[in-house]
């Protein structure tokens, strides 16, 4: 989402404008996307602590970086599913819930991957931003750890 929302590539001349406004609202000069993730993980945390979902950058970005925890909760935290699968198991489980409703249906995994960025720079994740990652999906590292 980093990529797709924030950091995007593609049209450098539209960043660059962006990022100067971001810097300009940050106070902080935004230049590599290291330093930029940093931002996003900022506006992520700022988002779900916020009462609007178009705060701090519109819907679609709140959207986008939703948690799946608050997705598929009660109000008290409870787990309203039986069974979550892990994106990589996402055919089998498909396969199975149509055999659980008697569909006669079985569909064939297509491990292409579709939605490469090919406008990615490299860069490694920093301790820190491990740690706010981890912090902003506790929840829903404990789901994970848990799914087929």
């Amino acid at each position: 989402m980093f990529y797709y929302l924030f950091w995007n590539s593609s049209d450098s001349m539209a960043n660059f404008k962006n990022y100067v406004k971001l810097s300009f609202q940050e106070k902080k000069l935004i230049l590599s996307p290291s330093y930029g993730f940093d931002i996003f993980l900022d506006y992520v945390r700022y988002a779900r602590q916020s009462d609007s979902i178009f705060t701090p950058l519109g819907l679609h970005f709140t959207t986008h970086t939703a948690t799946m925890f608050e997705d598929i909760t009660d109000q008290n935290g409870k787990v309203l599913l039986n069974k979550i699968y892990r994106l990589e198991n996402l055919t089998r489980g498909i396969n199975e819930i149509f055999r659980i409703c008697g569909i006669e249906k079985n569909i064939i995994s297509n491990t292409k991957m579709l939605n490469k960025n090919k406008f990615r720079s490299n860069f490694s994740l920093s301790k820190s931003q491990i740690l706010k990652i981890e912090n902003i999906f506790k929840e829903d590292f404990d789901i994970y750890e848990n799914a087929d």
